[in-house]
């Protein structure tokens, strides 16, 4: 009996932004989200990062093993001191053809958790002014 493998991720998922090294962005600009992450199997990587902000997002896979995530995000959508977050899953290929398990038509969902959050980012007005907030220092 030979059992194939049906996913393997062979990197571990990366994220970020496209935010200034301030976690800065200007409020008429947006934030474009990138994820990657290199894998091999019958199960495909899927992406999801902030579902309830509305923005455009692509997936594109560069050569056969990399999958690519985008997702642009409208500044003026997002409050400032905002943290965004992405999660990692798997679904499986469309071309998929039972032969990952002997006996199952659907090989088992890997059991496979990535989730990611951003530094906390700072939305500037048309002004150019960071909302006003207090530091507090305890010595």
């Amino acid at each position: 009996m030979t059992l194939e493998i049906c996913y393997f991720v062979e990197s571990d998922p990366y994220c970020r932004t496209n935010t200034s090294v301030l976690q800065s962005v200007e409020e008429s600009n947006h934030v474009e989200i990138e994820c990657s992450v290199r894998y091999k199997g019958v199960w495909t990587p899927h992406f999801v990062c902030v579902p309830h902000i509305p923005g455009n997002f692509s997936v594109s896979q560069t050569v056969s093993d990399l999958m690519v995530y985008r997702r642009i995000i409208p500044a003026s959508s997002i409050q400032d001191f905002t943290v965004l977050n992405c999660s990692m899953a798997f679904t499986l290929a469309t071309n998929y053809l039972p032969a990952c398990q002997s006996g199952s038509l659907t090989p088992d969902k890997p059991h496979y958790k990535y989730v990611w959050n951003s530094t906390t980012i700072h939305v500037i007005n048309a002004t150019g002014t960071l909302a006003t907030y207090a530091i507090y220092l305890f010595i």
